[in-house]
């Protein structure tokens, strides 16, 4: 199996999924007025909270151990770390009920239900992407995506507000969950307490660093929340997952397709093929990622017209480039990390992000209470700048790390370039229909500068994608 055929699979599931999002943000900044979408902004930034909690470490550790012990990986994730770690948050969460105001107990409650529906949902696709099924990881989420966006939108429009929102994407999560009941239920005598503590070892410093990503990329919306309100934070959340959602198609991809694969080739066939595969993830990284986010910034104007509704766009406009820039730096930095987490030296990925969510908190408490929405995503880029060069300035006494070819690199800077020039006379215009044939065209002239500047300069193209296809790059 190679990364391009896998990355196919899930690109298409993950359009489907970033089409379901795109409708979710369009509907609801529309229906919502910015406090109560700040309210729900909040209430899923708790539920991911606790869900990285909870669910990263394991599911990362059984990824490493999947390809070797198949079942006994599977049921140790989900008897020994997982199933503990939900009853003591469920008796944490009755606990917090109990003392909560009246007002928010009925949405503390659905948060509650909609953290056991996720952390369910999310070991059976992390058993499916480890166990090398992009198919069936695809058909799931593509499932609980479309019933997330129809139940949910409904339900909102409906005027069940927020509630409504929460208990929209808790059933399409079950639903998805109980229709595949049989592909993640595993019998406890396929437990082992050895590969458990293994894996334990392996995934505590993943449960830190994971938390200490979601302090970074969600902590500023809780303190723009504190200083000043929740229609604060929904204005300014509504910006930052416009441009994570759109990000995301191509970053998933990367992740879903390229990890297990990577993991897989070095325990089947050794180092220098899991390093054939990040080299792979690099090409993926200049080719796609790059020019999406130089697409987005360019066209920022169209995309915040077209998904937002009209009291988000002012402050999502004037953030994105920084919030893109943000982003594109995070990625840089998980990708990195890789190294780290194929080396089995984890520990180094919490000191990276520990670097990363430690100057991010504190540039928003000096930087929030003075310039509001701007000091966090300038907090947000300084921030994953300085993990990504901390990972970067460390990697080299870790892991031989290989980096992307050269042609590629100059070829993408080309391709990026030629976009550019295109887009720029395009920058103002906000009419939705312009987007079927502006963004179409914009994607024609980038691959094919980068297909004639490889073909002009011996690299040839069309070996590099049969190369991508069969894994043999």
């Amino acid at each position: 199996m190679a990364l391009l055929r896998h990355s196919g699979i899930y690109f298409a599931a993950r359009i489907l999924a970033g089409g379901a999002s795109f409708a979710i943000i369009a509907a609801y900044t529309r229906l919502l007025d910015p406090h109560a979408f700040g309210e729900f902004a909040l209430s899923i930034a708790g539920v991911t909270f606790f869900g990285v909690l909870i669910l990263d470490g394991p599911m990362l550790a059984m990824q490493r151990y999947l390809p070797g012990q198949s079942e006994a990986a599977r049921a140790t994730a989900l008897w020994g770390l997982i199933l503990p770690a939900v009853a003591a948050a469920g008796v944490a969460v009755v606990v917090f009920l109990l003392a909560a105001p009246e007002r928010w107990r009925v949405q503390l409650a659905l948060c509650a239900g909609l953290l056991f529906a996720t952390l369910l949902h999310q070991f059976q696709l992390t058993a499916a992407q480890g166990a090398l099924r992009p198919g069936k990881y695809a058909l799931l989420g593509s499932l609980e995506s479309i019933l997330d966006m129809l139940v949910g939108i409904t339900l909102v429009w409906l005027g069940y507000g927020v509630p409504g929102a929460l208990l929209g994407t808790t059933f399409a999560a079950l639903t998805a969950v109980a229709i595949n009941w049989r592909g993640w239920w595993i019998d406890w005598t396929f437990f082992d307490a050895a590969l458990g503590r293994k894996m334990l070892r392996f995934g505590l410093p993943l449960i830190a660093g994971t938390l200490f990503g979601w302090l970074a990329t969600f902590g500023d919306r809780w303190l723009l929340a504190a200083f000043f309100s929740a229609e604060k934070a929904g204005l300014y959340a509504a910006g930052y997952d416009l441009q994570m959602n759109l990000l995301g198609v191509p970053l998933a991809v990367m992740q879903l397709a390229g990890v297990p694969l990577t993991v897989s080739a070095l325990t089947e066939r050794g180092a220098q093929a899991a390093q054939d595969q990040l080299r792979q993830l690099g090409a993926f990284m200049i080719l796609i990622v790059l020019p999406e986010a130089v697409g987005i910034v360019m066209m920022g104007p169209l995309l915040v017209n077209i998904f937002l509704g009209a009291e988000f766009r002012p402050l999502a406009l004037s953030l994105l480039p920084i919030l893109v820039g943000a982003t594109v730096l995070k990625s840089l930095l998980i990708y990195v990390n890789y190294g780290y987490f194929l080396a089995a030296r984890t520990g180094l990925t919490l000191l990276s992000l520990a670097v990363a969510a430690s100057i991010d908190i504190a540039l928003n408490l000096i930087l929030i209470p003075h310039y509001g929405a701007w000091g966090a995503a300038v907090a947000a880029l300084v921030a994953f700048g300085a993990g990504l060069a901390i990972a970067a300035a460390m990697m080299p006494r870790v892991f031989r790390f290989p980096l992307p070819d050269p042609a590629l690199f100059a070829a993408g800077l080309v391709g990026v370039a030629a976009m550019a020039a295109w887009l720029w006379p395009f920058h103002h215009v906000t009419e939705w229909s312009s987007a079927f044939y502006v963004i179409p065209i914009a994607m024609l002239i980038y691959f094919g500068s980068v297909f004639l500047f490889l073909h002009f300069t011996g690299g040839k193209p069309v070996d590099l994608v049969r190369g991508l296809w069969n894994g043999a790059v």
